[in-house]
């Protein structure tokens, strides 16, 4: 690059030689001008391009925030309308990357199968002997703390109401919410003051006998006797409905338990109707006194 030139002869005017330093200063500002811009255009583009690169690392971010909630185990409904938000964001923003596809890859439904319907049977039974035995050796905070445990883990509080219907209920027939299951399986809460701890028994062995189980992609029903042993060896039969959900990580919770005690006929045969005796009573009493 040559920094030093000479200034051309003006028409008319007899040629002149400038000073050698302000020919230098010149042709220096004039040499670097190019360079001088050049390097303005690359510190504005650099910066152009890093505010580009958090804006997409925000959204990328902001996909993965969602991905993870998805894989989490939210609710089919919330899942469709986060995906698609999601999917509208990723295919404009980043052409339907990687991280689109994972999210979506991660949408199929889990489907649930008679041998996850059983273990989770098994698993609750093992649980409600667990709670018996912790109250035993170790007292009522210490079956609470695993009561509440396992209702966490083996029911669906967690993504929404249960629809638990309990057997005997001291008062309010459906707990639709953790406390109210709490306080049926092993009571101490003030706010159901007779719930005294279904869980907490003595039981030794649950067995089920399925009458019959639905399934339907991640969602299965199983019905039938539940029979229920205590130390003493005594048998309890309760007739139960329980809804088994199977959600996107994989684990299998209840959202649906339903449960009553057999129907059991009069000695004779028929049922007893009140309404009929009170009935028959007063026919008696009017032809006594016509």
């Amino acid at each position: 690059m040559q920094l030093v030139r000479h200034l051309g002869p003006m028409a008319g005017a007899p040629t002149m030689r400038a000073p050698a330093g302000l020919l230098a200063v010149v042709g220096l500002a004039t040499a670097l001008r190019p360079a001088m811009s050049s390097a303005r255009n690359v510190v504005i583009q650099h910066h152009q391009h890093e505010f580009a690169m958090k804006h997409k690392e925000a959204q990328v971010a902001h996909l993965r925030a969602c991905m993870d909630m998805l894989e989490s185990g939210w609710p089919a409904d919330k899942q469709v309308s986060v995906a698609l938000q999601t999917r509208d964001e990723e295919a404009a923003l980043m052409n339907k990357s990687s991280v689109c596809f994972k999210i979506w890859e991660s949408q199929p439904i889990a489907t649930i199968t008679n041998t996850d319907i059983e273990a989770a049977q098994k698993a609750w039974g093992d649980a409600l002997i667990n709670i018996s035995k912790t109250y035993e050796n170790e007292g009522l905070a210490a079956a609470k703390a695993l009561g509440e445990t396992i209702i966490d883990t083996m029911y669906g509080y967690n993504y929404g109401p249960v629809l638990f219907k309990p057997t005997v209920p001291s008062k309010e027939p459906f707990r639709t919410t953790k406390r109210g299951a709490m306080a049926y399986f092993v009571g101490g809460d003030s706010a159901y003051p007779k719930d005294k701890g279904f869980a907490i028994k003595g039981w030794r062995q649950v067995t089920f006998e399925n009458h019959a189980i639905w399934k339907e992609g991640n969602l299965g029903i199983a019905q039938g006797n539940v029979i229920l042993t205590d130390k003493n060896g005594a048998h309890t039969t309760v007739d139960k409905t329980f809804g088994f959900w199977k959600t996107p990580n994989g684990n299998v919770v209840i959202v649906l338990h339903h449960s009553s005690l057999p129907f059991k006929p009069s000695r004779s045969g028929v049922p007893f109707k009140p309404s009929f005796v009170a009935f028959l009573s007063v026919m008696i009493v009017f032809t006594t006194h016509r």
